[in-house]
């Protein structure tokens, strides 16, 4: 196989799409809380439920909701796509709900409680597609963390299962921490390839001129 052909497998490897997910942090800044969140969604390993409702930037700690997006303008419900089959905390601390005070990004919603039976489910904006980014940000003016009910500490919820598995992660009150991507190990090997590759076509034929 020709050198080009082992670079090309090899970017490919590289350059290889991560698996879906989303990814949101509550902290405290400026005297207000700030949310935000982004990533994608995969939908294969969910059951759509209905488009109704509408979505605004809220949190209610009791049952595990929190929604990242605007503020609910008076008039103007935004539609939402619900998604069942989620798997979650059933909630984040002890309070009710406590509207945003603004927001930004068309928003979605996760939600996980036990009331008498879990109940998971995914909101997101009408007309989702799976894969597609999702970004949205919500303001909760002159809040704190306590004020809000909420616990710190690292929330996770799950769908799917192997190929269609995805998650959602919310940290409150936490610095995100992003560790590195290992490279795959295929991609090592065709790296040190490539090398050899390399160190081969340096090196003179026998009887070639120098």
């Amino acid at each position: 196989m020709k050198p080009k052909v082992f670079a090309c497998l090899a970017m490919g490897l590289l350059a290889a799409p991560t698996q879906a997910a989303i990814v949101g942090t509550m902290t405290e800044f400026g005297g207000n809380v700030e949310v935000t969140g982004s990533g994608s969604a995969n939908l294969a390993g969910l059951f759509f439920e209905n488009s109704a409702g509408s979505l605004a930037g809220y949190v209610r700690p009791s049952d595990a909701l929190i929604t990242v997006g605007p503020s609910l303008e008076p008039g103007s419900p935004v539609l939402v796509d619900t998604y069942r089959g989620v798997v979650g905390p059933n909630n984040l601390g002890t309070l009710g709900l406590t509207n945003a005070s603004s927001g930004t990004g068309l928003g979605f919603v996760v939600l996980g409680y036990t009331c008498p039976v879990t109940l998971g489910l995914l909101f997101l904006p009408l007309d989702y597609v799976s894969g597609s980014p999702l970004t949205a940000s919500s303001s909760y003016t002159g809040k704190t963390i306590a004020d809000l009910g909420l616990t710190t500490g690292t929330y996770v919820w799950t769908w799917g299962d192997g190929a269609t598995a995805d998650s959602f992660t919310l940290r409150i009150g936490e610095s995100p921490t992003a560790p590195p991507v290992p490279l795959p190990a295929a991609a090592w090997l065709l790296l040190s390839g490539l090398v050899g590759l390399g160190v081969v076509g340096r090196r003179k034929r026998p009887g070639t001129a120098t």
